[in-house]
């Protein structure tokens, strides 16, 4: 996979969708942070702001990317044209090299992007009557079910985005695991979880596929997987939910998991960028890029109160 990363910028009431390419260079675009070799590449695109991620790198060329198709002279917030009608989501391919960005597929008024790996992708729309379209499978030959929406009601497992696939909720026990502790990596991976070792100290646990017994880590913090890194070939593991970083004079620890034991802990120093969002980080090869979760901000998508001063 590529060693590069994509961002949504503010634009107004729209959002740009933009590229940071590091591994070949952009049909057009200026240099970032005086380094030929990064080029900033504007689609000139409203994209999509949600919880999961609606951009994703299908290989080292090409980002999937979900938007109106709105272009930056068609964003009006709120001085719209009388009787305007915003248009259906889609799903668009942008070809970097080339330029080039196609529709993939229409979605309309709520269908996402749950998950993907690669040109592996799962995403899915509304149908007819509450039902529901779900399309899994390598991009251009995804595979397609249609589930009612008394199906939809009854179903009780979730997308988790590592495997990119159906499964209990998490605290709710993965087939195969040897209690509830366990959450899904993928396949080729096995399971992470909890064991107890000496006077029921528990300990981090991996699983690999097919073993009888997991292996002990040595990591005693409640922690969570964040992401998979293709990057790094290994697991960004934060802390769970329920630990409280208190503030700036926190520091914040991570660990790269690279099965089957290689363990690498990594702390993000204090600073006023403290406390973070557990599940932003992702390493590179300038170092981590994360999200702040500090107080004193414009909103949610303003990080400019959380670390640097402005130059």
């Amino acid at each position: 996979m590529p060693q590069l990363f994509s961002a949504l910028t503010g634009l107004g009431a729209g959002l740009l969708l933009a590229g940071l390419i590091g591994a070949q260079p952009a049909a057009g675009g200026v240099g970032y942070d005086g380094d030929p070799r990064f080029r900033i590449a504007d689609s000139g695109y409203a994209g999509s702001r949600t919880i999961r991620p609606q951009m994703v790198w299908l290989d080292n060329d090409r980002l999937l990317f979900r938007s109106q198709g709105l272009r930056k002279d068609q964003i009006w917030g709120a001085e719209a044209p009388p009787n305007w009608e915003p248009p259906p989501w889609a799903l668009y391919i942008w070809d970097l090299r080339s330029g080039r960005i196609d529709k993939h597929v229409t979605l309309g008024e709520s269908g996402s992007i749950a998950c993907s790996r690669g040109p592996f992708v799962r995403y899915g729309f509304l149908g007819e009557n509450g039902g529901a379209i779900r399309r899994w499978g390598i991009i251009g030959a995804e595979q397609e079910t249609v589930v009612s929406a008394e199906e939809r009601k009854l179903q009780t497992q979730t997308v988790q985005p590592i495997p990119c696939d159906y499964y209990p909720p998490l605290g709710n026990g993965v087939p195969g695991a040897p209690d509830k502790s366990y959450e899904p990596l993928w396949p080729e991976h096995g399971l992470l979880g909890w064991a107890y070792v000496g006077e029921k100290k528990s300990q981090m646990a991996y699983l690999a596929p097919g073993a009888n017994a997991p292996v002990i880590l040595p990591i005693a913090d409640p922690v969570r997987v964040s992401r998979y890194s293709e990057y790094a070939q290994a697991y960004v593991l934060t802390h769970a939910p329920s630990h409280r970083i208190h503030g700036q004079d926190s520091t914040q620890a991570l660990w790269l998991f690279r099965p089957p034991q290689h363990v690498e802990r990594v702390e993000i120093p204090a600073g006023p960028w403290q406390p973070l969002l557990t599940h932003d980080h992702a390493p590179t090869r300038r170092g981590w890029f994360f999200r702040s979760n500090a107080s004193g901000r414009r909103s949610q998508w303003d990080l400019g109160g959380a670390g640097a001063p402005a130059k």
